[in-house]
């Protein structure tokens, strides 16, 4: 530290602080910045002790924070925590789409700290190859952490060690496991999978590979770990981090689609034009031109010979409960009245949830309640009203909506989507009205029906494995899709309306929604 510019280095505790003293004079530090990482409240309070009155202590590291009162409280100490590479970090507009903070506001972001640094490095300010004092090749990893364990001498110690790839080598993207066998039985489905997240692991995948005549071939996911643990735990041929491999595997029959809802009309797009069926979770889109591009590249995947299947994960219109309930009015001879009230929960504001870049609550979650409204009339809508309560987060309508929903039969859904609730009472409640009789269907555990039919009971049940076996069957047989374009293209239509229709504070009609 001394070699390297440093006035003092001593070690920690009362050493630290006697020498602080002295180099101060006696005043104490101005700053003082916490870089360790332990548990231990130590160094809070030993930077405390070395800061003089009024002084500052910054935390970086990540320390215990039982901060001492009497000390703070006597040198009237302010404590700052930093977000280690300064203002932007973990804020997703930032960091992910780009949008910078203005620079007579922010002086210093995440961004210009790095170029600051950049800078000092190249007129040697900073010299961050002082601190390597190990350069060892990749393949000698293991070789690394023996020395910082200490079960490999190190006469000088260590401080940083460099891990050198290979020069010249282009770095690997994908991974085939030699346990796997690269090709199938004829009549199998071939599956790829892009997205490995906890729902695709905990619920699509173990439906999907565990029906017969579905062979895992690869797997793609953002980072190489999660895509090669889910190979290993599902069988899968190929681990990769890049899409266009997988959608140029001439065994990749079927793809299905599981990342955030921004990246799902590209990558459906691109999977149909490639001549794959295609499942994607919902929301198929976020905007019009998408759901648009998607069509041409269903229009291109004909053109081109192919007959893919495409479907989204609308589960709940394939749960035996809406089943129950279409059988129930099937001859009712009139409108239904539909009423669905939805406990969602308030998620935090910060969420890629909530985000309208990701879709927001209306497009990335209340599709499912307008596909399953939209099933059970088996008519189309015309016409979206939407009204938004106030989120307490200056974005009124962003959290808590009602939504109606006028059918070309005359049919009326009511949708209610409430983030204010409590999370005790259960999260859907659907009531059906037609014909003298009325269905009531309780978080798809139990279905009553009144003048006519049966109750329905038993584990919960969305849909979810019914929508998988209907998929891997229309694309082993070739038959018709489990549900049709025109389904698909109205239920996003409808919630784009809604959008529309909380912006204007009107009505707005299918088809004039732009």
């Amino acid at each position: 530290a001394e070699a390297l510019g440093a006035d003092a280095a001593v070690g920690t505790g009362a050493a630290a602080e006697r020498a602080c003293d002295g180099f101060s004079g006696g005043r104490g530090a101005d700053v003082a910045i916490v870089t360790a990482a332990t548990p231990s409240s130590g160094p809070i309070e030993s930077a405390a002790a070395m800061s003089r009155p009024r002084g500052r202590v910054v935390v970086v590291g990540a320390v215990g924070m039982q901060v001492p009162r009497d000390v703070f409280y006597r040198k009237e100490l302010d404590l700052r925590l930093s977000t280690s590479y300064g203002p932007g970090r973990y804020d997703p507009a930032y960091e992910e789409r780009g949008q910078d903070y203005p620079f007579a506001h922010v002086r210093f972001t995440e961004q210009r700290n790095m170029e600051s640094f950049l800078y000092l490095a190249a007129e040697g300010k900073v010299t961050p190859a002082a601190l390597v004092t190990h350069r060892l090749p990749f393949a000698d990893a293991l070789d690394a952490y023996a020395l910082i364990e200490g079960r490999a001498p190190a006469p000088d110690g260590h401080v940083g060690i460099v891990l050198e790839y290979p020069a010249g080598v282009a770095p690997e993207r994908s991974v085939r496991r030699a346990d796997v066998a690269a090709s199938g039985r004829g009549g199998e489905v071939g599956l790829g999978v892009i997205g490995a997240g906890r729902f695709a692991r905990e619920v699509l995948l173990p439906h999907l590979v565990g029906q017969a005549g579905v062979r895992p071939v690869s797997v793609c996911s953002r980072t190489g770990g999660s895509a090669a643990a889910a190979a290993e735990r599902f069988g899968f041929g190929l681990a990769t981090t890049d899409p266009a491999r997988l959608l140029d595997d001439p065994g990749v029959g079927a793809v299905v689609i599981a990342t955030r809802h921004a990246s799902h009309a590209a990558l459906a797009a691109a999977a149909l034009r490639a001549g794959k069926h295609v499942f994607v979770e919902k929301p198929l889109c976020l905007t019009e031109s998408e759901l648009d591009d998607v069509e041409r590249a269903l229009d291109d995947a004909r053109g081109a010979g192919d007959e893919p299947c495409l479907m989204v994960g609308f589960n709940r219109r394939f749960s035996p409960h809406a089943r129950a309930v279409r059988a129930a009015f099937e001859d009712r001879g009139g409108p239904l009245i539909v009423g669905y009230r939805v406990n969602a929960g308030a998620v935090p504001a910060d969420s890629w949830l909530a985000d309208p870049a990701e879709g927001g609550r209306i497009v990335g979650e209340g599709c499912h309640f307008v596909d399953f409204c939209s099933a059970l009339t088996g008519s189309a809508p015309v016409a979206v009203t939407a009204h938004g309560a106030a989120s307490g987060r200056g974005d009124a309508g962003a959290d808590s909506v009602v939504m109606t929903i006028c059918y070309a039969d005359g049919s009326l859904a009511t949708i209610q989507y409430v983030a204010a609730g409590d999370r005790r009472l259960p999260k859907e409640r659907c009531e059906v009205f037609a014909g003298g009789r009325a269905a009531v269907l309780e978080d798809f555990r139990t279905t009553r029906f009144y003048g006519g039919g049966r109750t329905v009971r038993g584990r919960q049940d969305k849909g979810f494995a019914e929508e998988l076996r209907a998929f891997v069957a229309a694309c082993r047989d070739g038959g018709a899709w489990p549900m049709s374009w025109a389904d698909i293209a109205d239920t996003h239509r409808v919630c784009f309306a809604a959008v529309r229709s909380l912006e204007i504070g009107a009505p707005v009609r299918l088809g004039a929604a732009g």
